[in-house]
C-alpha cells in the first residue's frame, strides 16, 4: 500500500505542479482535458495512507518486540527510527539548501523538524509534512494493544529485514513493488525537482506557455518520467548513503 501511496504522490504533485504555473487564462481548458476518472489524483490520500501503514507497521514491529522478549526496548526502537529518518533528509536539506542559498539558521530549524512550524517555509519541498512524519509515525511508539493485532502478527508476519538493500528479505512486501517501498524516503525527498525534468521532456519546453497545451498523454508521461529517475536516484542513494548510514548507526548503537 505505501508503494501505491508514494507513486499517487508522485502523480499528485505532478498534476498540481501543472495547474500552478499554467497561465491563468488557459487553466480551464487544460481542466476540461482531464476524464472524471482521473479525479482521484487530486486527492491528498497517498499521503494519508503512507502516514497511516508506516505508524501500522511500526506497531507491528512494536508487538513484535512485546510478543518475543515481554517487554518492549524503547532505546532500540528509537536508534532505529532515528536511522531511518536522518540520513537522506539531512541529506536533502544540504543539497536543497545550497541549491536555493538558504541561511545557516533555515538549515538548522529545517534539521531540527521544525522549520514550517515557527516560519511557514521549508527548504526541503516535502518538508511540511516531515514535521508529522517524525512526531506521529517514527518517533512516537504507539503500539496497539488489541487481541486481533497480536494474532495478526502472529500468525501472518514474520521478522522483516532491519535495513532495505542489505540483502535481508522483507515478509510484508513481495514482488516489483518491493524496490519502491525501500526507497520510499528517497523518493518522497527527491521526486519534486525530478517532476520538472519530467515536464521539460514530456513539453520539451522550459516556459510556463506550454503547458497551456497540456493533454492527459502528456500529464502521464511526466508523470512516468519523475517516478523513474526518482526511483533510480533513491535507490543509488540507498545503496551508497542511506542503507551504509543507517548500519553504521546502528552497529555504533550496539544494534
Amino acid at each position: 500500500m505505501r508503494s501505491v501511496a508514494i507513486v499517487h504522490v508522485v502523480l499528485f504533485h505532478v498534476l498540481h505542479g501543472i495547474i500552478r504555473f499554467v497561465p491563468q487564462q488557459d487553466l480551464p481548458a487544460v481542466l476540461s482535458r482531464y476524464p472524471l476518472w482521473m479525479n482521484f489524483t487530486w486527492q491528498l490520500f497517498g499521503v494519508y495512507v503512507i502516514f497511516m501503514v508506516s505508524a501500522y507497521l511500526l506497531s507491528l514491529g512494536l508487538i513484535q518486540n512485546l510478543d518475543q522478549t515481554g517487554t518492549i526496548d524503547i532505546r532500540s526502537y528509537y536508534i532505529r527510527r532515528v536511522s531511518r529518518i536522518i540520513p537522506l533528509y539531512y541529506v536533502a536539506i544540504i543539497i536543497f539548501a545550497v541549491a536555493q542559498k538558504d541561511t545557516l539558521s533555515d538549515v538548522f530549524l529545517a534539521a531540527s523538524f521544525v522549520q514550517f512550524l515557527l516560519t511557514g517555509k521549508a527548504i526541503v519541498p516535502v518538508g511540511r509534512s516531515m514535521v508529522y512524519l517524525p512526531a506521529c509515525n517514527h518517533l512516537g511508539p504507539d503500539a496497539p494493544k488489541a487481541p486481533d493485532a497480536m494474532a495478526l502478527h502472529r500468525h501472518r508476519y514474520q521478522p522483516r529485514s532491519q535495513v532495505c538493500g542489505t540483502g535481508g528479505t522483507n515478509p510484508v512486501i513481495r514482488g516489483p513493488w518491493a524496490m519502491i517501498s525501500c526507497n520510499i524516503m528517497g523518493i518522497y525527498l527527491f521526486h519534486m525537482p525530478l517532476i520538472l525534468v519530467g515536464a521539460i521532456v514530456a513539453f520539451r519546453s522550459t516556459q510556463p506557455d506550454a503547458l497551456a497545451h497540456a493533454t492527459v498523454w502528456q500529464v502521464w508521461g511526466v508523470f512516468a518520467v519523475a517516478t523513474l529517475l526518482s526511483l533510480g536516484l533513491s535507490a543509488v542513494l540507498n545503496r551508497f548513503i542511506e542503507a551504509p548510514i543507517q548500519m553504521a548507526l546502528r552497529r555504533k548503537m550496539g544494534l
